[in-house]
């Protein structure tokens, strides 16, 4: 069976690009419409929309917005952050629902609430309990994509490398479980 990935608050589809490349089905959620989305694209809020229950996720991955965390952003409001806190907490609930690992992206300023991160890839911070111990060394997006523009959303998206490596690593763990050698996720 072909392996199900959520992408939660895919934007342009960054995560999507490498997942689908190593044959994940891949459902991106998103509250602003996105029509290049190179996967399945569902316009649905993340704080209320639930993964299909007729089958596994395998893998769930999430890059909310970092506006209140970002360095970029000197004296975000009290509201701002609490909404961004809001819906980082909502894709932890959402992969706990679904029983499935959890990969969050998001920027070096979410550590001051939510601690430390597990791993980072760049300016890439990562939390959950699927994110890899191991990540390539990078990031060499420009180089993967062949593109150099200055657009705020392309600099933004993960980098190819980063949801290769994501991907394969999710990939082995579920072929493991499979086959009795590893541990459950979420048990």
């Amino acid at each position: 069976m072909t392996p199900l990935a959520i992408d939660l608050c895919c934007g342009l589809g960054g995560w999507a690009i490498g997942l689908l490349e190593l044959g994940y089905q891949v459902i991106g959620v998103d509250n602003v419409p996105q029509p290049k989305y190179p996967g399945t694209f569902i316009l649905a809020d993340v704080l209320t929309w639930r993964p299909p229950a007729d089958r596994p996720v395998q893998l769930i991955v999430a890059s909310p917005p970092c506006i209140a965390f970002s360095h970029a952003k000197r004296n975000p409001t009290q509201e701002e952050i609490a909404d961004g806190l809001e819906l980082v907490q909502a894709c932890f609930d959402l992969a706990s629902d679904a029983r499935a690992p959890l990969v969050l992206e998001n920027v070096h300023g979410l550590q001051r609430y939510i601690g430390t991160a597990a791993n980072h890839y760049g300016k890439f911070y990562l939390w959950g309990d699927g994110v890899p111990a191991l990540l390539p060394q990078g990031p060499r997006w420009k180089d993967r994509y062949k593109m150099h523009h200055r657009s705020a959303a392309l600099r933004a998206m993960i980098s190819v490398p980063l949801s290769l490596a994501v991907g394969r690593y999710h990939l082995a763990m579920v072929d493991h479980r499979e086959k009795g050698e590893g541990p459950e996720v979420n048990p």
